[in-house]
């Protein structure tokens, strides 16, 4: 007999997994678009070079845990599915310049709730709706006639595919490769000095491990019920609205322990740290561009199957090959998207406080 139910349970996953990341995001620095824009109009590389601490931590212990069988990769929707390479490539342009639009992924904008703003939900809520009404909702039918899915006939990642060209067993190609993604963040010095950083960088690894992990076990004592599956901010974030308003099944609760993991890190983060402040939707003229950009990110996260974390963490953490395809997609598309901005000299007398949320540069 179950101590908790299995419901209990799931949604306990989802509220330790995401408390982890909300902390990392304002104690650690980890982000998405923050990090680029620290690196391009800041100088300061460290929190894009954290990813290299959080991808590889997460891809050496997934594996570790996959070898142990606590883990299924072969289950994750990114190795049971057939990878449609130009599904991926699609979802992170869609993804990316609706980042840009809006100043934010909907990971950080759940962090920015944390912190007060209250402008932050429109992003929230516009993603959940638009990702779940391409994937599960009223849209999947022009999703499945656009992107046919087929079951994958075996695991759709680098290093299953070098395990069958060299016989040599996936997790040893898993440590060479989250070796290899470790090595150029630890070389920049102005992180090394940060050790602060790198731990929070390997909380994140390890709790995308972590997850996936507990959704291996909870898959197998749900019947399918709850997917195999690593944190992301693009489909949950419409499960947890839904958990809100209808008698929610089991995903749907690890969703919203999820979505409250992170609002709960988030503000602890934002409290101890003097950044909470309250802000009104009302006071952002630029409302109609954030609400276009976040329902570009939602079709983006639901053809691609995930945003930058869902993809850029969690399916690199098995390393699958639409992870890499994703974020470099993402990362054109919020290029073409500031370029916009900038050759229409956009101009917004709201935008500096706006955008100035994501600064939360650990002590």
């Amino acid at each position: 007999m179950e101590v908790l139910p299995l419901g209990m349970i799931a949604a306990l996953v989802g509220i330790l997994t995401g408390s982890v990341l909300g902390l990392a995001a304002r104690f650690g620095g980890f982000g998405t678009l923050s990090a680029l824009r620290a690196a391009i109009e800041l100088g300061d590389q460290r929190r894009v070079r954290l990813w290299g601490i959080v991808c590889g931590t997460a891809v050496i212990a997934t594996f570790m845990l996959d070898g142990m069988g606590l883990v299924s990769i072969a289950a994750t929707p990114w190795h049971s599915q057939a990878w449609v390479p130009v599904a991926s490539v699609a979802g992170g342009i869609f993804f990316g310049y609706g980042m840009a639009l809006a100043g934010s992924c909907g990971f950080e904008a759940l962090v920015r709730v944390g912190a007060g703003d209250l402008r932050a939900l429109v992003i929230v809520a516009i993603i959940g709706v638009s990702a779940s009404a391409l994937q599960t909702g009223p849209l999947s039918g022009l999703r499945a006639l656009l992107v046919p899915e087929k079951a994958a006939v075996m695991p759709q990642g680098a290093a299953h595919w070098l395990a069958g060209e060299i016989p040599l067993s996936p997790f040893f190609f898993a440590c060479l490769i989250g070796a290899l993604m470790i090595a150029p963040a630890l070389a920049y010095a102005p992180l090394r000095q940060s050790p602060g950083r790198i731990l929070w960088g390997m909380a994140v690894g390890l709790a995308v491990a972590f997850c996936l992990a507990a959704t291996t076990w909870l898959n197998g004592r749900t019947g399918g019920a709850v997917p195999v599956d690593g944190p992301g901010f693009g489909l949950p974030l419409g499960k947890a609205i839904l958990y809100l308003m209808a008698p929610a099944d089991i995903g749907a609760m690890l969703a919203a322990g999820l979505v409250a993991g992170v609002l709960a890190g988030a503000i602890a983060g934002a409290v101890f740290r003097g950044f909470f402040r309250a802000h009104h939707a009302e006071a952002n003229p630029s409302l109609g561009r954030m609400a276009a950009g976040a329902v570009m990110m939602g079709i983006g996260a639901g053809l691609a199957l995930g945003d930058p974390v869902g993809q850029g963490v969690s399916g690199m953490a098995t390393l699958a090959w639409s992870a890499p395809v994703m974020i470099l997609s993402c990362l054109a598309g919020c290029f073409l998207g500031r370029r916009w901005l900038l050759d229409y000299d956009y101009r917004d007398p709201n935008a500096q406080e706006f955008d100035g949320a994501w600064e939360t540069d650990a002590a």
